[in-house]
């Protein structure tokens, strides 16, 4: 079953991450949009259903209630249905720790999470 998840990760990492997706089952063609701190692209976002067991694999914030709760996910298996879905990438769990480290993953709909982020979604003139 599918699962809702806003992704935003940092330019420097997205080229990584969208090669990381795309092994994914419908995962080609994620972080292709980018947000902005000022006139140029400093991250990309992806945000939708993705597959339930990647996305509970995957650590993420929950805001669906009062409070936001943060789960850990299993960064273990998440390698492990990497390298067995694509056994080239030879995915290891510093890697993708290093990955992670530059990324937001939540369940807010993505104009909040773009908000509490401090981004915008076109580029922002110098003042």
């Amino acid at each position: 079953m599918d699962t809702f998840r806003t992704m935003i990760v940092s330019a420097a990492i997205a080229p990584a991450v969208r090669a990381l997706a795309a092994t994914w089952p419908g995962g080609a063609g994620m972080f292709e949009v980018p947000l902005y701190t000022g006139s140029d692209a400093t991250h990309y976002i992806s945000t939708g259903m993705i597959n339930g067991t990647i996305a509970d694999q995957l650590p993420y914030t929950d805001y669906s209630g009062d409070e936001p709760v943060i789960h850990d996910g299993d960064l273990e298996a998440l390698v492990e249905a990497i390298n067995t879905d694509n056994p080239e990438a030879g995915a290891t769990v510093e890697q993708i720790e290093s990955l992670l480290a530059g990324a937001d993953i939540s369940t807010q709909d993505w104009r909040d999470a773009v908000e509490r982020l401090g981004l915008k979604t076109e580029p922002q003139e110098a003042e």
